[in-house]
């Protein structure tokens, strides 16, 4: 099975020309026929005038009619099915839709089925076995080896990050890096397949360090950036020292923890870390309100 990814249908007629011209090189042979939906992606004039000077067949299937490409159709919920199932089993989030997509394609690839006896669909095009020892669990946890030059002695050797998939031409793994927010391609890493991120508590604010974030703080002194009902509350609700608040956020990694002092908050003759947080107007909607600490208890 062969996988593109698209932005828009619009971009289907391109990703077939491509397809085309790969698998024409790879099996050294030619595309007779074309069997399609008569979606407007693929009936519009340029595609077709498109296939007739490259010879190819044109077959269309009837309005309503998904049965009558009946392989494509069921691969696709199998696809569906085992890409939803990764995604909730590791409990991702749906944004990541396209990288549990490309993996499942990847190992349904080299995966047995019954249409191709004592082979994989990888054996059946490529003519030789493939390799499966790199394989791990979608969604793990996975350890990236440090190779940043200057690294000091006492510096973490790895860092956290989720295994999202395989890079395709590159013998390199694909994961998000969780402090950078984008993705990464190394191979020097080492994984923990039983492990999984906890997404539901990096919402508010992420703490790559601890895993998440801390349930509360108690502030004895605040500088109140706002202005209007949701700051004036703010003001009022740190006015008495120790009072709690438990829905915040911070907007940049905790600083190294000291003794006396919550992780993540810094001394006054260390400067201030903004953080967040939430309040209810009079008309009980959520007001997000930014809140220098200067010092915890």
């Amino acid at each position: 099975m062969g996988l593109q990814l698209l932005t828009s249908k619009a971009e289907a007629a391109d990703a077939i020309r491509r397809f085309k011209a790969r698998v024409e090189v790879e099996s050294e042979k030619k595309l007779k026929v074309l069997r399609t939906d008569r979606g407007g992606e693929f009936t519009v004039v340029e595609f077709a005038t498109y296939c007739a000077e490259e010879g190819m067949g044109r077959h269309l299937t009837a309005p309503y009619s998904p049965q009558q490409n009946s392989v494509v159709e069921r691969h696709n919920q199998t696809i569906v099915g085992m890409a939803r199932s990764m995604l909730k089993a590791k409990g991702m989030p749906v944004a990541f839709w396209g990288e549990a997509v490309s993996t499942t394609v990847f190992i349904l690839n080299r995966a047995p089925t019954k249409a191709l006896k004592g082979q994989t669909p990888f054996e059946a095009w490529h003519g030789r076995k493939p390799n499966v020892s790199l394989m791990c669990t979608f969604g793990c946890i996975g350890h990236v080896r440090t190779t940043k030059p200057g690294l000091s002695k006492l510096e973490d050797r790895s860092t956290k990050a989720v295994f999202l998939g395989y890079e395709e031409g590159s013998k390199a793994y694909r994961l998000h890096d969780l402090v950078g927010g984008k993705v990464v391609v190394p191979w020097d890493v080492i994984f923990d397949e039983a492990a999984a991120w906890k997404w539901e508590e990096t919402e508010l604010g992420e703490a790559p360090e601890g895993g998440g974030i801390y349930d509360t703080f108690a502030v004895k002194h605040l500088v109140i950036h706002g202005h209007g009902t949701a700051a004036e509350k703010a003001a009022r609700a740190s006015s008495r020292c120790g009072r709690r608040i438990t829905s915040y956020s911070r907007s940049r990694g905790a600083t190294q923890s000291r003794q006396g002092w919550a992780p993540g908050c810094a001394r006054a003759d260390r400067g201030r870390i903004p953080w967040f947080a939430r309040t209810k107007d009079t008309g009980g909607s959520l007001n997000r309100v930014r809140l220098a600490v200067v010092q915890c208890l």
